[in-house]
């Protein structure tokens, strides 16, 4: 798939996607003829075995080892192009989803997550993305999260920390995957530096194109070496006990930190730790076919607002963090494009909600405490000469 102009000037194309059809048990187009992008005009195909595009017929590929991989789930693809519904229909819709599997008592974080589920389908209209992050410790339900997102999500690969970061290279520039990399932080304690670089490189068309000499033949039997590229530019998920070491990744990242949740709890949201009905993969099936549809009636090269609309609407929220901004800002840019302007003011206050919740678990840590205690002791008269000031190393020589 991808996106094909019809000339030079770039205004018209086809947009080709891929479906695995499970009745005809093979690889599938649907595609979106855009004839017109400044107006925004387009014709969708459901449904299609090939394309004829000018003097090239562009069919599926019929590797063996690629049907393979999608068929068997390698990735996870729509099975049809579903009915057409708006932003704010399909975020609600995976927000529901993930409350429906997995336990929060704050449900602010099935919003977020559904705003950037729904991102992943036109992230290659955008120059910049975050990462989506889950920490906690052993049994917090990370893992489990991070799926019910990613199978909402485009293209989605869970990959183990143990894949090589050859693979990473492949699944983003072969098949333009939503990356899971699940207890991402084994994976690091191993790195020889190449997957921070394609992480570094991940989140930024401007930096996603990794080269690297190739050894070839050429046509009269000699060995030669060539330069060959892989753009790594996608969405990534992870989970992870902690934070990452290199600030270049960890700035990057969207995080919710989750904890231990009682039996008590989970049985009376009827939750069951480590059953995973069939009905998970099925409603995910149909949310990613309702979102290949809206792939296809959504798209464009660049979705990007005029001057005066970004004057008008300022999508930055004082209110909230820079991550939390960037994090939201490419849906509510939809939101203002589709002029969903209820959508645009529920992401608001997705945004806020979420970050009164980081404030909130801030407040509550270790260094917090501590920070408040010695502002309760230098206000209060009579704690104040129980708190004595460290002497410095140089000071104290003296």
């Amino acid at each position: 798939g991808g996106w094909y102009p019809e000339d030079e000037t770039g205004n018209s194309g086809f947009l080709v996607d891929i479906f695995y059809d499970k009745s005809m048990k093979k690889i599938r187009f649907a595609y979106a003829h855009i004839t017109n992008i400044e107006k925004n005009e387009r014709r969708i195909v459901k449904a299609a075995d090939f394309l004829i595009l000018g003097v090239k017929k562009l069919v599926p590929s019929r590797r063996v080892d690629v049907t393979e991989f999608l068929t068997e789930g390698g990735i996870k693809l729509a099975s049809e192009a579903g009915g057409l519904v708006s932003s704010s229909d399909l975020m609600t819709r995976m927000a529901h989803f993930y409350d429906k599997y997995f336990y929060l008592d704050e449900k602010t974080p099935f919003w977020f997550s559904a705003a950037y589920a729904l991102f992943t389908w036109v992230h290659d209209s955008f120059d910049l993305l975050t990462f989506l992050r889950a920490r906690g410790g052993s049994g917090s339900g990370k893992s489990d999260l991070m799926y019910l997102i990613g199978i909402t999500s485009y293209r989605f690969a869970a990959i183990s920390a143990s894949s090589t970061d050859a693979s990473f290279r492949g699944l983003a520039r072969d098949y333009k995957a939503t990356i899971l990399i699940d207890e991402v932080q084994e994976a690091m304690r191993k790195d020889d530096g190449s997957l921070a670089a394609f992480l570094k490189g991940r989140f930024s068309t401007r930096f996603s194109r990794h080269t690297q000499m190739e050894e070839r033949t050429d046509a009269e039997g000699k060995k030669i070496y060539t330069v060959s590229m892989a753009n790594v530019y996608g969405p990534t998920l992870f989970t992870m006990y902690g934070s990452f070491k290199d600030d270049g990744i960890e700035n990057r990242c969207m995080s919710f930190d989750l904890s231990q949740v009682d039996m008590f709890t989970l049985d009376k949201h009827d939750i069951e730790p480590g059953y995973y009905p069939s009905e998970i993969e099925e409603e995910a099936q149909e949310i990613r076919n309702m979102c290949l549809h809206w792939r296809l009636a959504t798209w464009l090269p660049k979705l990007e607002l005029s001057h005066e609309q970004r004057k008008k609407y300022r999508l930055s929220d004082p209110l909230v963090s820079p991550r939390i901004n960037s994090t939201l800002r490419p849906i509510k840019v939809l939101a203002v494009l589709q002029g969903d302007m209820q959508l645009l003011e529920n992401l608001k206050k997705i945004g806020q909600a979420n970050y009164q919740d980081e404030i909130t678990k801030r407040a509550s840590s270790f260094e917090a405490i501590i920070l408040r205690s010695l502002l309760a002791a230098d206000i209060a008269q009579d704690l104040k000469d129980g708190v004595q000031p460290m002497a410095s190393p140089a000071y104290a020589e003296k």
